[in-house]
């Protein structure tokens, strides 16, 4: 039996996470997060209103702001998508707006805390909003049968991606002379990385631009002069279709609670893969180039994991494959709540790349299986409202505990979220695919 057909739209689709991963990586997880925290901010904190805030509070405060304006423009704009064909123009729109604004990351020198507030806004925002309708692609790429390996193998090229990225910065980081990079200005290899993950975002990006396309295209609507009219296409009906997703969701229990159990659990891993980078040079005082290598190995690990429960997730069940790698998120966390030594932040890293991928890969291809192929926009327009509801919720109160109780408090938090979600996974009815090809309870 065939792994599954390798076509242009399933690569195409496929390489846009080796290219997107890019920014995963080296500017949300390992270095620009770091960086914020260490040159941007003042030793003291930022100084807000009078307020003083720590430099780990202010930078998950930022990514909330970040998926509050995601939760709020991603619904009506997926509507917007499912109606007109619009997914592939809206995906190469904020690609672009992406990679111009991390390339732009270059600018924000030390000390130069709203240039880099503005500009890691505008970055962070377009590559959630891409990665909404990068999703809602993967069920016109791939039939429920083999959702799950194409998911996998998008998962798995992404950490290949961020990872050989990742690679190239901390080269460039640990032999500036090698690039022209050995100034005065010992911030300028950190910098030169910001560029080039946006360079690399949009050339990696192309194969997506062409090769992935909408499969279908409503009728728009057209008033009693026979012209269209524009309010009523682009945003009365899609508000009345956003409405009538929203009631179709809450009517079927089985999304309902999935997304609800989602919201929870992804909470902790969301959070954790914003702040990992800080957890590990504030608790352990490992440097951003000790920081980089790890993440380097960590991605190329979650490669195999990706891939593994790909396939472990077709074979045996999306919703198991799930609960397994929640488990050891529990142990994770509270490993590292405790830890002082680099070498603990290395295994704590390797472990959590083989369930990351396999996590995230399992949901995208459970959800994938439980929603009608006309809605897709619409329906992963929810999914990315529920995922950045839960990377909303999770970075404020994960800043607040840290500001009022310190950074060890603020990790522990995170096992709750990984044990309520999956109980509530628990409940949830999984559709299997029979021999057939259609799908049942």
């Amino acid at each position: 039996m065939k792994f599954f057909q390798w076509t242009r739209p399933v690569l195409g689709w496929a390489i846009y996470d080796f290219a997107n991963s890019a920014y995963a990586t080296s500017i949300v997880t390992a270095l620009f997060s770091v960086y914020f925290v260490k040159a941007l901010v003042p030793p003291e904190g930022a100084n807000v209103w009078g307020i003083l805030i720590r430099g780990e509070s202010l930078w998950s405060f930022l990514v909330t702001f970040v998926m509050a304006c995601v939760i709020s423009l991603s619904p009506i704009l997926g509507a917007v998508a499912d109606r007109n064909g619009f997914k592939r123009r809206f995906l190469i729109l904020f690609t672009i707006i992406g990679c111009f604004s991390t390339a732009g990351l270059f600018a924000a020198k030390p000390g130069f805390l709203f240039r880099g507030l503005a500009l890691g806004f505008v970055s962070f925002w377009a590559y959630e909003m891409a990665q909404v309708f990068y999703n809602a692609f993967l069920k016109e790429v791939a039939e429920p049968k083999i959702s799950g390996r194409v998911s996998g193998l998008g998962f798995a090229l992404g950490y290949i991606g961020g990872g050989l990225c990742l690679a190239i910065n901390l080269w460039m980081i640990k032999n500036p002379g090698l690039f022209g990079l050995a100034a005065l200005d010992g911030s300028l290899p950190v910098r030169a990385s910001f560029f080039v993950v946006g360079i690399w975002w949009f050339i990696f990006s192309l194969p997506a631009f062409f090769w992935v396309r909408d499969k279908s295209r409503e009728t728009s609507f057209k008033g009693e002069s026979g012209k269209e009219d524009f309010h009523q296409t682009e945003t009365g009906k899609s508000f009345a279709e956003l409405k009538a997703t929203f009631q179709m969701v809450w009517k079927r229990k089985d999304i309902r609670l999935f997304l609800i159990s989602y919201l929870i659990y992804n909470d902790g891993i969301q959070t954790l893969l914003v702040m990992s980078s800080i957890i590990g040079a504030q608790l352990t005082g490992m440097s951003m180039s000790d920081l980089a290598l790890c993440f380097l190995v960590v991605q190329f690990v979650a490669f195999f994991g990706a891939t593994f429960f790909g396939w472990l997730s077709d074979r045996w069940s999306h919703k198991k494959s799930i609960l397994i790698t929640l488990a050891v998120y529990v142990g994770i966390t509270l490993w590292a709540a405790l830890i002082r030594r680099p070498w603990e932040f290395w295994v704590i890293g390797v472990i959590t790349g083989i369930v990351l991928g396999g996590s995230q890969s399992a949901c995208r291809s459970f959800f994938a299986n439980m929603i009608p192929a006309e809605k897709s926009s619409e329906f992963f327009s929810f999914y990315a409202v529920v995922g950045k509801a839960a990377a909303f919720m999770g970075p404020l109160i994960f800043g607040v505990v840290v500001q009022n109780f310190g950074l060890r408090p603020g990790v522990l938090s995170f096992a709750l979220f990984y044990l309520t979600g999956g109980i509530l996974l628990w409940f949830v009815k999984e559709k299997t695919t029979s021999a057939s090809g259609m799908r049942v309870y």
